[in-house]
C-alpha cells in the first residue's frame, strides 16, 4: 500500500507540474490575445453574431464513465516443489495434468534411503541416551539403587574371590562331569567374545593400509564444517552488499521526494522561500510564517495585519505568484479541501501529500538501516556458531590421531586372546593331572579376584565424589548428540513431498530411480482455481482506479459471456517509446467454473462514475464564465432569458445541472457548424483549447441520451 501511495502521489505531482507549465503559457497567451478579443467584440459586424441556436427540452438521464483495457488470462498461484534431502526417487504417485488435493503425497524416496535414515536416527538416539545417562550419573547424588548396585558388584567380587579360592582348593580333587561341561562353555563364550573384538578392531583400523578409520571419519567431519563456515562467511558478504544497495536506493528516493516537495512549494509560493524552510513540514512552515496556506490563497497573497497589507519583501512568499494562481488560473483554486482534480487545484492537499511521501521515504531509509544492522549481526552470530563447531571437530580429530581408542581396542583383543588361552588351559587341567604351572595360575587368579574386590570397595566410595569438569564435558556431549539427532529427524521427515495446496501438476522433473541432491526441483504445481487478467491502463486513467474496484470481463473466446472480477493489484508504471502504462491485476470471480486456459485474450471494463437520474445538458449550451455559468431558457417562441445555474460532474459531451433547471424546460444550444473567431485564434496559438468546464462539441441533435 505504501508503494501504491507513493506511485499515486508522484503521478499527481507530475500532472500538477504539467498544469503549472500550461498555466504560465496560458497567462502569456491571454494577455497577447486580449486586444484581439476586444476587437472581435466591438468591431466585428452583427452578422457574425446571428443567433442560429435551436431549442431543446431538458430531460433526465444517467452520466457514466468507463475505463477499458485488454490483457491475457494467467494463473498466478504456482510453486516449484523441491526435495530438501538427498536420496533416490522410489515412488511417484501422480502424473502430469492430474489434479491433487492439499496434503496428498506426490512422491517418496526409495526404501533403502528411508532405512538408512531410520538407522541413523536409531544410532543417534542411543548416543543421546548414553550421553544423558553419563551426565545423570555425574550430577545425581548416589541413589539407593546406585549404592545397591555398587554393593552387589562388591558382593560379586567377594564371591569371585571365594570361587577362585575354591578352584584353587578343588584343583587337587578330581573334576566331575559338570565341572568339565562348565569349563567347555566358558571356553566357547570366550572365543565368541574374541571374534567380536576382532571385528570391532577391523572396523577401527585398516591393517592392510594402516589407515586410521576413525581419523578418516573425523577428518571428513572437519572438512564439512569448514565448508559450512566458508558458505556462511560468503553469505555475510552478500548481505552486506545487498543492504548497501538497499540503503543507497532508499536514500535516493528520500532525496528525490524532498526535491519534489521543494519544487511544489516554489510553484505555489514563489522561489524566494528561505532554503531552511522548504525542508520543514507544512505545519512547521505555517508556524514559521504565522499564516495558514488557506489564509494566503484566500487573500490572494496579500495578508493584512492590523490593517497593514504585507508587501512582497516582508513575507516569505511571492504575492505575484499567489495572485496569479487565485485570479488568473482558469481552474479554480480551493482551500480547506481534500484533493486536487483535473478541473481544480488544492495547494494544501498537494503539499501535505508530497510531505507524506517525504516522511514515508525517510522512515523507509531509517528502517532499512536498522534491518541492515540486525541482518549483519544475525549472520555474524551464525558464523560464530559454525566456528565453534569446527573447533570441536578439530579436537575430536586430534583425539583420533593419538590412536588411544585403537590401542584400547587392541588391548581388549589381546586380553581376550589371553582369556581364551586361560580357559583352554583350565579345561586341559580338568582333563589332565594337576601340575605346578596350573597351580601357579590358580593362585594368580585368586590374587586377581582379591584385587577386583578391593576395586569394588573404592568404586562404592567414589559414588559420593563429583567432578565439575566432567559434568561440563557431559553437557556439551549431550548438546552435540541432540543437534545431530534433530538434523537426522528433519531429514527423515523430508523423504516425501506433499502438495502444499490443491491444484494441477503441470510438470514433473524427476523419474523413479533418479539419484537427486538437496533442493532438487521435482514438481510444478499450479492452482487453476484462481485466475487473473493482467492488463495495461493509461497513466491518466490509472488515477481513477483502486484495489477492490469491480471489473467487467469479456473473453475473446466467448464474447457473449460477461464475467465479473475485482482489481487485486496495481503495479508500477512501465514506459515504452515515451508512453507510460500501468499493469493491473484483475482476479476473475468463480474462475474454476469457467474451465479457463492460460494465455486467453480478455477485455476489461471498469466503471469509474455512475450518476443516475440527473438533469444533464450538452456542454456547448453552457454560457457565462467559470464561476458564474448561465443558460438561455426559452420563454416563448420568440423570447428567451439568461438564468444562472449550478453545474456538477461532466464528461466530454454532457454536464450535470444541480440547480436552476427543471425537466421539460427548453434551452437554447448552438449547433456547431464552424469554429468561432475566438476559438480559432486560441487553437492557432496553443494548438488546442478546452473550456475549464470540460466542454467540447456535442452531438449536433443535442439529445440527452447518455444514460442506459
Amino acid at each position: 500500500m505504501v508503494d501504491k501511495l507513493i506511485l499515486t502521489k508522484s503521478l499527481r505531482y507530475k500532472q500538477n507540474k504539467i498544469n503549472n507549465i500550461l498555466f504560465c503559457s496560458f497567462l502569456v497567451f491571454t494577455f497577447s490575445v486580449l486586444g484581439y478579443f476586444l476587437g472581435l467584440k466591438f468591431f466585428i459586424t452583427d452578422n457574425l453574431t446571428e443567433d442560429n441556436r435551436i431549442a431543446i427540452p431538458v430531460k433526465k438521464g444517467n452520466l457514466e464513465k468507463k475505463i477499458s483495457a485488454s490483457g491475457i488470462v494467467s494463473f498466478p498461484d504456482f510453486e516449484i516443489l523441491r526435495y530438501p534431502v538427498a536420496g533416490t526417487i522410489g515412488y511417484i504417485y501422480f502424473s502430469e495434468e492430474e489434479y491433487v488435493r492439499e496434503g496428498e503425497i506426490l512422491s517418496q524416496l526409495d526404501d533403502s534411503t528411508i532405512i538408512n535414515l531410520k538407522s541413523e536416527i536409531t544410532k543417534l538416539e542411543k548416543e543421546v541416551n548414553d550421553a544423558n545417562q553419563i551426565l545423570q550419573n555425574l550430577i545425581d547424588p548416589p541413589s539407593n539403587l546406585d549404592i545397591k548396585n555398587a554393593e552387589n558388584v562388591l558382593s560379586e567380587a567377594k564371591l569371585s574371590e571365594k570361587e577362585a579360592e575354591d578352584r584353587l582348593n578343588d584343583y587337587l580333587d578330581r573334576p566331575t562331569e559338570l565341572e568339565i561341561k562348565s569349563a567347555e562353555n566358558d571356553l566357547s563364550n570366550s572365543k565368541s567374545k574374541l571374534e567380536g573384538a576382532f571385528r570391532d578392531l577391523n572396523d577401527s583400523k585398516d591393517f592392510i593400509t594402516g589407515d586410521n578409520l576413525l581419523e578418516i571419519k573425523a577428518l571428513e567431519d572437519v572438512n564439512n564444517a569448514k565448508s559450512d563456515l566458508n558458505f556462511e562467511e560468503k553469505n555475510l558478504q552478500i548481505i552486506i552488499d545487498e543492504y548497501e544497495e538497499k540503503v543507497k536506493n532508499a536514500r535516493e528516493n528520500y532525496e528525490n521526494s524532498l526535491e519534489l516537495y521543494k519544487d511544489l512549494l516554489h510553484g505555489f509560493f514563489g522561489p524566494n522561500i528561505p532554503e531552511i524552510q522548504v525542508k520543514l513540514s507544512p505545519d512547521d512552515i505555517e508556524n514559521e510564517w504565522g499564516f495558514k496556506f488557506s489564509t494566503i490563497f484566500e487573500s490572494g497573497g496579500s495578508v493584512k495585519i492590523d490593517g497593514i497589507v504585507l508587501e512582497e519583501n516582508k513575507t516569505p512568499w511571492n504575492e505575484s505568484v499567489v495572485f496569479a494562481w487565485t485570479n488568473l488560473n482558469p481552474n479554480p483554486i480551493y482551500t480547506n479541501c481534500d484533493t486536487s482534480s483535473l478541473t481544480s487545484r488544492c495547494p494544501e492537499s498537494e503539499i501535505d501529500d508530497q510531505w507524506d511521501i517525504v516522511k514515508s521515504n525517510l522512515d523507509l531509509l531509517d528502517s532499512t538501516k536498522e534491518n541492515q544492522e540486525k541482518s549483519i549481526k544475525a549472520q555474524e552470530n551464525i558464523i560464530i556458531v559454525k566456528q565453534e563447531t569446527l573447533d570441536d571437530l578439530n579436537e575430536i580429530l586430534d583425539q583420533t590421531k593419538s590412536e588411544v581408542q585403537i590401542d584400547e581396542k587392541i588391548s581388549n583383543y589381546e586380553y581376550l586372546k589371553l582369556q581364551v588361552n586361560d580357559y583352554e588351559k583350565k579345561l586341559s587341567e580338568l582333563l589332565n593331572l594337576p601340575d605346578n604351572y596350573v597351580l601357579e595360575n590358580l593362585i594368580i587368579s585368586f590374587e586377581l579376584a582379591t584385587s577386583k574386590k578391593n576395586d569394588a570397595k573404592e568404586k562404592l566410595q567414589d559414588l559420593y565424589k563429583k567432578d565439575e569438569n566432567e559434568i561440563a564435558v557431559a553437557r556439551s556431549d549431550i548438546e552435540k548428540a541432540e543437534s545431530k539427532l534433530n538434523d537426522a529427524k528433519k531429514d527423515f521427515d523430508r523423504v516425501r513431498i506433499f502438495a502444499p495446496f490443491s491444484g494441477e501438476i503441470e510438470e514433473i522433473f524427476i523419474e523413479v530411480g533418479d539419484d537427486i541432491q538437496k533442493q532438487h526441483p521435482s514438481f510444478k504445481l499450479v492452482n487453476k482455481e484462481r485466475a487473473v487478467v493482467i492488463a495495461n491502463v493509461d497513466e491518466i486513467d490509472i488515477m481513477s482506479l483502486s484495489v477492490n474496484d469491480q471489473v467487467s470481463i469479456t473473453l475473446d473466446a466467448s464474447l457473449d459471456k460477461n464475467i465479473n472480477g475485482i482489481i487485486t493489484d496495481i503495479r508500477n508504471g512501465e514506459t515504452n517509446q515515451g508512453i507510460t502504462k500501468f499493469p493491473i491485476e484483475v482476479e476473475i470471480s468463480q474462475s474454476k467454473r469457467l474451465n479457463l486456459i492460460e494465455g486467453l485474450s480478455a477485455s476489461i471494463s471498469i466503471q469509474t462514475m455512475m450518476i443516475k437520474d440527473v438533469i444533464m445538458i450538452p456542454n456547448q449550451a453552457v454560457k457565462g464564465n467559470f464561476s458564474n455559468p448561465t443558460i438561455d431558457i426559452l420563454i416563448d417562441e420568440e423570447n428567451h432569458k439568461s438564468i444562472p445555474i449550478e453545474l456538477g460532474e461532466s464528461d466530454e459531451f454532457w454536464v450535470v445541472v444541480k440547480s436552476g433547471l427543471n425537466v421539460d424546460d427548453k434551452i437554447l444550444m448552438t449547433v456547431v457548424t464552424e469554429e468561432d473567431p475566438f476559438q480559432e485564434l486560441l487553437r492557432l496559438n496553443t494548438g488546442r483549447f478546452r473550456s475549464p468546464l470540460g466542454s467540447r462539441p456535442g452531438p449536433p441533435s443535442g439529445n440527452i441520451t447518455p444514460g442506459r
